[in-house]
């Protein structure tokens, strides 16, 4: 999280459906940019590590608890960032059903 702090990162997520004998693929990017690292960002990072919350995490945050508290903001799709981009799935579920 140190490293992410004031930076921009990519979160892209790669989903494929086999469905009737036919494989359909697609993927999904986001962007999430932290705050600088300063005194409340450290103070942050800190805290948050004491919780534990990040050593299971892909990238050591997650953005559905208290690494929120260190991202400035998003451009995408949060439950991407989460885990899964559901709306473009189930987009994709209806076209191929």
């Amino acid at each position: 999280m140190w490293d992410l702090s004031g930076k921009e990162h990519i979160v892209q997520t790669s989903v494929t459906i086999y469905f009737k004998g036919q494989f359909h693929t697609f993927s999904e990017k986001s962007f999430v940019t932290f705050y600088d690292l300063d005194s409340t960002q450290k103070e942050l990072i800190e805290d948050y590590i004491k919780s534990e919350n990040p050593f299971d995490k892909a990238g050591s945050y997650g953005i559905q608890d208290k690494g929120n508290l260190l991202i400035k903001y998003i451009k995408g799709d949060y439950f991407n960032i989460v885990g899964l981009p559901i709306s473009k799935l189930n987009r994709k579920l209806i076209e191929i059903m």
